[in-house]
């Protein structure tokens, strides 16, 4: 599957920002011990997501699945190693609010959604 890409259009009188905003939000967010997971967990985005959890290995980590549309396997490996790895740590590690599409990966993927402690919700499932 191929994920969309979404682009602003520019404005040529305004002079391009020297970091993207979503770079700041993800530093903000990390310093929180938050991550908003990306739309389309696929191959490249789980690259970025790696980088992420090794910045903030050995801190707590709450990542929010609510606006995952879709989930690749590779993802979906690094998900479970990470959490193995924060357990063994003795860190906490939760997915919050998942949206329908990355409970469908997950099961389309053979891994039960309790092996990352994943609360379905009646709201998620309808």
């Amino acid at each position: 599957m191929i994920c969309p890409q979404f682009h602003a259009p520019q404005n040529s009188l305004q002079p391009e920002p020297a970091e993207k905003p979503v770079f700041r939000s993800i530093r903000d967010q990390k310093m929180k011990g938050s991550l908003k997971l990306a739309a389309c967990l696929d191959s490249l985005a789980t690259e970025h997501l790696a980088s992420e959890f090794t910045q903030m290995r050995g801190h707590s980590v709450v990542l929010d699945a609510g606006q995952v549309a879709f989930l690749g396997a590779l993802a979906l490996q690094l998900l479970l190693a990470s959490y193995r790895q924060w357990q063994d740590d003795g860190k906490s590690f939760q997915i919050i609010n998942p949206s329908a599409a990355f409970l469908d990966g997950i099961s389309l993927l053979g891994v039960a959604a309790s092996s990352l402690r994943i609360e379905e919700t009646a709201e998620v499932l309808q």
